[in-house]
C-alpha cells in the first residue's frame, strides 16, 4: 500500500467513525426529548435544555459551550 492509499484509507475510517458518532448523538437526543415530551426550536445540530442530556441523564452538551 502506497502512502496515498493508507492515507485514504485513514481519512475513510476517520470520516465513518465521525458519523458514526453524529448518528448515536442525533439519536440520544430524539430519544431524550421523547422521554421528556420536549420541545425543541432548533436543527439536528443545535441543542438547547431539553436535549443537552442523553437518555441516561449524563450532560452532554454545556450553555455557553455547545449553545
Amino acid at each position: 500500500m502506497n502512502d496515498q492509499e493508507g492515507n485514504s484509507k485513514r481519512w475513510q475510517d476517520n470520516s465513518d467513525g465521525w458519523v458514526k458518532t453524529m448518528t448515536e448523538s442525533k439519536e440520544k437526543k430524539e430519544a431524550r426529548r421523547q422521554l421528556l415530551q420536549g420541545e425543541c426550536n432548533h436543527g439536528d445540530l443545535g441543542w438547547c435544555e431539553v436535549c443537552a442530556y442523553d437518555i441516561n441523564g449524563e450532560r452532554v452538551a454545556f450553555k455557553g459551550i455547545d449553545y
